[in-house]
C-alpha cells in the first residue's frame, strides 16, 4: 500500500511539474504582440528612445533590409539618435505572430509608410525574444513590395 501511496505522489507532482506548454504559447504570444504593437506606436509617435526600447541590446541584434545586413544596437541607435527621418505615415497591417519556441516568436505584418510624399509598401518581420523580463526584437528586417515593371 506504501508503494502505491509513494507512486501517487510521484505522479502527481510529475504532472505538477511539467510546463503547459499550451498556456506557455498562448501567454507568450499575448506579450509578444503587446512588445510589436507597442514598437509600431513608438514609430508612429516618432519616439527615439521609446523605439530603441524595443530592441535586444546587445552586439547579436540584426537589421536586414534590401541587400544589407547590420549586427549590432549601438551602431542602430547611433543612427537612429542622429536621424530626425520618421515617416510622415506609417499604415501597420494586423501583425502574424508564431511562436517557435519558449522565449522566441516571430512576427511579420504589412505596412504602407508615405515619406516625402513617396508611397510605399511591404513586410516587416521581427523576432522577438524574451530578455530580462521582457519582450525585445532581436531580428528585424522589411521587404519592400517591389512594382511590377
Amino acid at each position: 500500500m506504501r508503494c502505491v501511496a509513494a507512486l501517487t505522489i510521484l505522479i502527481g507532482l510529475s504532472a505538477c511539474g511539467r510546463p503547459d506548454i499550451e498556456a506557455l504559447r498562448v501567454n507568450e504570444l499575448g506579450e509578444a504582440r503587446s512588445a510589436f504593437l507597442s514598437n509600431i506606436s513608438a514609430i508612429q509617435a516618432r519616439d527615439t528612445e521609446a523605439y530603441l526600447s524595443h530592441y535586444l541590446q546587445s552586439p547579436n541584434f540584426i537589421q536586414a533590409s534590401g541587400d544589407t545586413v547590420h549586427r549590432g544596437f549601438l551602431t542602430f541607435a547611433a543612427e537612429r539618435r542622429a536621424s530626425q527621418s520618421w515617416p510622415d505615415t506609417l499604415a501597420a497591417g494586423d501583425p502574424v505572430l508564431v511562436w517557435l519556441a519558449p522565449g522566441v516568436v516571430y512576427g511579420v505584418y504589412p505596412y504602407q509608410v508615405t515619406q516625402e510624399g513617396e508611397v510605399s509598401s511591404g513586410w516587416s518581420e521581427r523576432i522577438l525574444v524574451k530578455a530580462g523580463g521582457g519582450w525585445v526584437i532581436a531580428v528585424t528586417s522589411v521587404m519592400p513590395r517591389i512594382a511590377p515593371d
